[in-house]
């Protein structure tokens, strides 16, 4: 892949992370890495909850879906790295 085309991409699946979708409300925008255990969030400053020392620990509907019981988010908005802990199988 060329870089022009390689930056093509990446500029195309930033605006399909950002871009609100009709109809929904705003939701927090999730694709995940390639290392098991981390993911990487998108989301506005505005929507983040829990703010302090560059961490934040909540705990999220949407992530309670997947599954995902606790999330320690690391960096700064909007590009932020999540380490989650799955719920124990029943």
């Amino acid at each position: 892949m060329t870089p022009f085309w390689a930056f093509a991409l990446a500029t195309v699946l930033m605006y399909l992370l950002y871009h609100p979708v009709r109809g929904e409300a705003r939701r927090w925008r999730v694709t995940q890495t390639m290392r098991a255990g981390e993911w990487w969030f998108f989301f506005p400053l505005s929507e983040a909850s829990g703010v302090g020392s560059g961490h934040l620990h909540v705990t999220l509907d949407a992530l309670e879906d997947m599954g995902i019981v606790e999330a320690e988010f690391v960096g700064e908005p909007p590009f932020v790295r999540c380490h989650y802990r799955l719920k124990p199988p029943p």
